[in-house]
């Protein structure tokens, strides 16, 4: 083979011309190319690592609610998530204190403190506020979602901060929204922002996502703040 390729090249010096230009604007071409392309479920796989970065994992997560800049309330939620396709919500104070809610790929179903029967709810049940049992439990867009750069453009910026953008359309029954339009840092992949879509095509909610702290050997966004983009009101989670 190393006889071969030496041929090739030897026969290419002897006979320059349009031919050999092309062959060698190609050459370089496919392979430098694909070392700088990155595919969008690369991307949303990078970026899902900051929201859910084990398997197994257990979230405390305390929703404040604010009205005219002021507290208007607060409840504390344990999280216990399993794989990509399993979640379990329990209000641990408050008015919901004791309510249950798991999440499958198959649905959602509420269950109330002495109640024997679970009732079936949809993935946007509001927790508080337009905080909804899906945002809390269902963590990975990659399992939900199809991805693809966006139409308006793949690469664009939030702030000052260079980003890719996707779109994320909802592939699975399961999954919060219709469609999300989401920027992630093109450096380390890690979510800026995303405006969340109702089926009538409503840009209702817009998440935008803290730094990352570093906890058990892993960079976790643990703050994510909701604007009501119909009302201004701002959530923080």
């Amino acid at each position: 083979m190393i006889t071969n390729r030496g041929t090739m090249q030897k026969e290419s010096f002897k006979k320059p011309g349009l031919i050999n230009l092309l062959y060698s604007f190609l050459f370089i071409f496919f392979t430098f190319v694909p070392a700088l392309a990155i595919e969008p479920k690369e991307i949303i796989l990078r970026a899902d690592e900051y929201r859910q970065p084990f398997r197994q994992m257990k979230v405390t997560s305390k929703l404040t609610s604010f009205h005219d800049n002021k507290v208007f309330k607060e409840a504390t939620y344990e999280v216990l998530i399993k794989g990509n396709d399993r979640a379990l919500v329990v209000a641990i104070d408050g008015g919901e204190k004791g309510q249950k809610v798991l999440m499958l790929n198959e649905g959602f179903w509420m269950r109330f403190p002495n109640s024997g029967r679970a009732i079936r709810i949809t993935p946007m049940q509001r927790l508080m506020g337009d905080a909804s049992y899906g945002d809390l439990g269902k963590m990975s867009w990659a399992n939900d979602y199809r991805v693809v750069f966006h139409p308006e453009g793949g690469e664009n910026k939030v702030g000052q901060t260079p980003a890719w953008r996707l779109l994320l359309s909802s592939q699975k029954k399961s999954a919060v929204y219709e469609k999300i339009d989401l920027w992630v840092n093109k450096d380390n992949f890690q979510p800026l922002q995303a405006d969340f879509y109702l089926s009538s095509g409503k840009n209702f909610k817009r998440a935008k996502f803290g730094t990352p702290e570093l906890k058990h050997g892993r960079f976790i966004i643990l703050e994510t703040t909701f604007v009501d983009m119909l009302n201004k009101k701002i959530i923080p989670l």
